[in-house]
């Protein structure tokens, strides 16, 4: 884009101007933790203010730049403060036994064993003493008759000791203790049956006690027209934002088809509500007063109503708040013969949301969404007009084409970092998932209207079903073609950013024919392939040994010239790999790996060997423990680099010792918890350098 018209694209899109400084201090924050106080924020934001009230009476060019400068800082000051004053604190009892009294604040979720809840802590009975509580905890209560009457706003008391949220540490995997303190999660506990009781009453939230109640209604309804199994549960997905009883075997076809985004209540859901209802309150526009036509704005003030109820009834997830939020700038505009500009209104709608929440930057959720619709915003059009068949149906099909392509376009790099997996077919799916999401959410909407009437009511039960019914096998049929989808796709950070980089001026090469940015596109895939290559001879040359951390289970992973990974054989085919192992390799793009057993007598290829317990892998050597017959055939004063101890073997940290010398002991995932930290205090007893997989995380040196 020529520097003059990227000049008067800022002019006269404010909101994107002050979005970047803002979103700067929210990211310098969160990975810098910038070491101010909320004292040293506020007397500085106030500091610039009022130097920008001094500059702004000023009409010099200097007095501009000036004021400029100023604005931004204050804009990267608050989104720092912001994020430092959103930041939850750890609790302060960790493992200490206590009573406290607490509210369920969601829909319990039952588990194969326990019944999960989120509880809210109103009051606490420590060694201290009692005090006021607060926070939230994710609470794992044992199952007992008494589990039936948990419900959202019960309030229980219980007796135990919170515990962190554990980290895996597992490099590059999904840092699950990270993802519940943006939430405010701060502990976990599990609670035998003897340990909680239901209190009478309950703490009632009248305004959230009536969006559930509509919830609730709504559902029963759909079960009294006959709805069931995999379609009551996307048809909940779609109208309630609720996609807990989607089958995993649904999800999966929706997500291997290019169709998962429907599941997740967004814009399009959003954007469908809103043109049935303008449709359905189009005879307000008439209305006027005079010559004031005051129709057109109840009409205005309804709607924005309308789509924030559906927002609220959805759970207002980000994508749905981003969408609610810029449908309201759209529905005012409109009121005022005002013409909005879509870019101010997507950088104000993600400016309002991280205000309320500056966490939401790093949710994938709301990345997902708005480069999704700045991909249709900027791309669409430009698709569109490379065809234009004469036939309506055909127009209609290269239209949802291109919608499909430019959202791909502007969400693919990120889907991917985070995914590791791009469905194919996304454009053949969307030609049939939109047009039937609509009709569904229209259908739904008239059924819960209608539902009193006989006749009518049950004849739209009987479309909605077939509609539902064909949305879920369209979604499988695509995910069971041929390479319907591509899996386990090596894309790391700096890929993301050349890929984005790539994107950018290539679109203002191709739009503005200016040869600059053609070449700045080489120059860029020339450096993403440069810096891929010294990444990969640096991987290569450079021996990584790892015990990943992965529950009940000993996992050792030797990257050198080859993938060497010592475990049982279930580990790698489940979902313990997926989540543990799995993204490290990924990361490094070594997919293939060779697989040995822990109890194999003898192994042997590239730079690995392992014999027995003793385990030889390339500048490493490390010597394997997992009860007191590994300790016995070994010859006296072995010396290895790593000792690793599992499955809570039995002998001691000093007998041990007296057999094997290591410079540094392992204790991994194996073991149970307690015994990990019993062995570690006596490792540090005789001054034994030790690394604790349970409580430190996954073990990676190279």
């Amino acid at each position: 884009m020529p520097a003059d018209d990227f000049l008067t694209f800022l002019r006269q899109n404010p909101f994107v101007r002050l979005l970047f400084p803002f979103i700067a201090g929210i990211v310098v924050q969160e990975y810098f933790c910038l070491p101010f106080t909320m004292s040293v924020y506020l007397p500085l934001i106030s500091f610039i203010l009022l130097l920008f009230v001094y500059f702004l009476l000023s009409n010099t060019y200097s007095s501009y730049l000036r004021l400029g400068i100023l604005i931004h800082s204050a804009l990267f000051l608050s989104g720092a403060f912001l994020m430092q004053a959103n930041t939850v604190l750890p609790l302060s009892f960790y493992g200490e036994r206590i009573s406290a009294k607490a509210v369920i604040i969601d829909t319990p979720e039952e588990k194969k064993k326990s019944m999960k809840c989120l509880l809210q802590i109103k009051d606490i009975q420590t060694a201290t003493g009692i005090k006021r509580g607060k926070g939230k905890i994710l609470a794992y209560l044992e199952k007992t008759p008494q589990t039936k009457e948990l419900a959202r706003a019960k309030i229980i008391l219980f007796e135990g000791r919170i515990n962190k949220i554990n980290v895996s540490g597992n490099p590059y995997s999904f840092d699950y203790k990270d993802f519940m303190m943006k939430r405010r999660i701060t502990g976990q506990i599990y609670l035998r049956a003897d340990q909680w009781r239901i209190l009478p009453g309950r703490e009632s939230d009248f305004f959230f006690d009536k969006i559930f109640a509509i919830k609730d209604r709504c559902i029963d309804i759909y079960k009294k027209y006959g709805l069931k199994g995999s379609e009551l549960a996307v048809l909940k997905a779609l109208t309630l934002g609720d996609r807990k009883s989607v089958e995993d075997e649904v999800q999966y076809a929706f997500t291997a088809s290019g169709a998962v985004h429907v599941l997740a209540v967004s814009g399009l859901h959003v954007g469908i509500i809103y043109k049935l209802f303008d449709l359905l309150l189009r005879f307000l526009n008439r209305l006027k007063k005079g010559n004031v036509l005051y129709g057109r704005m109840l009409k205005a003030l309804l709607l924005i109503l309308i789509v924030w109820s559906f927002a609220l009834l959805t759970g207002m997830s980000p994508s749905v708040r981003r969408a609610g939020t810029m449908f309201s700038f759209m529905i005012v505009g409109q009121a005022v013969n005002n013409k909005i500009n879509v870019y101010n209104s997507l950088a104000s709608s993600a400016f309002i949301l991280l205000i309320i929440n500056p966490f939401l930057i790093f949710e994938v959720g709301f990345q997902l969404s708005y480069t999704a619709v700045l991909g249709i915003v900027f791309f669409q059009p430009r698709l569109e007009k490379l065809w234009k068949p004469g036939n309506k149906l055909l127009y209609y099909v290269w239209v949802l084409c291109t919608v499909s392509i430019a959202a791909q376009i502007g969400t693919f790099p990120v889907s991917v970092y985070y995914f590791h997996f791009f469905p194919n077919y996304f454009f053949i799916t969307n030609i049939f998932a939109i047009p039937l999401v609509t009709l569904i959410l229209n259908l739904a909407i008239a059924l819960l209207i209608l539902s009193g009437i006989p006749y009518i009511a049950p004849i739209l039960a009987i479309g909605l079903r077939y509609l539902l019914e064909g949305l879920i096998g369209a979604a499988a049929f695509i995910s069971h073609l041929p390479f319907s989808h591509t899996e386990r796709i090596p894309f790391t950070g700096v890929d993301l950013v050349f890929v984005y980089f790539l994107i950018v001026f290539a679109s203002v090469f191709f739009i503005y024919k200016n040869y600059k940015y053609l070449k700045i596109s080489l120059l860029s895939i020339l450096c993403w392939m440069t810096f891929s290559t010294v990444r990969k001879i640096y991987i290569a040359q450079n021996d990584t040994f790892i015990v990943f951390n992965v529950k009940k289970e000993t996992c050792i992973n030797f990257i050198g010239e080859k993938n060497i990974l010592v475990c049982r054989p279930f580990v790698f085919s489940g979902q313990k790999f997926t989540y543990a192992v799995e993204p490290y390799h990924l990361h490094v793009n070594k997919l293939e790996y060779s697989h040995v057993e822990p109890g194999r007598e003898a192994a042997r290829c590239k730079n690995f060997r392992k014999f027995k317990n003793l385990i030889h892998a390339g500048k490493y050597s490390a010597l394997l423990l997992r009860g007191d017959e590994d300790l016995e055939i070994l010859p006296e004063n072995i010396k290895v680099d790593f000792l690793i101890i599992g499955n809570n073997m039995p002998a001691s940290i000093k007998e041990i010792r007296q057999r094997a010398n290591a410079k540094v002991f392992i204790l991994d995932s194996s073991n149970d918890y307690f015994y990990a930290l019993e062995k570690e205090q006596e490792c540090k007893e005789v001054q034994q350098k030790v690394f604790n997989v349970l409580r430190e995380g996954a073990f990676v040196t190279h």
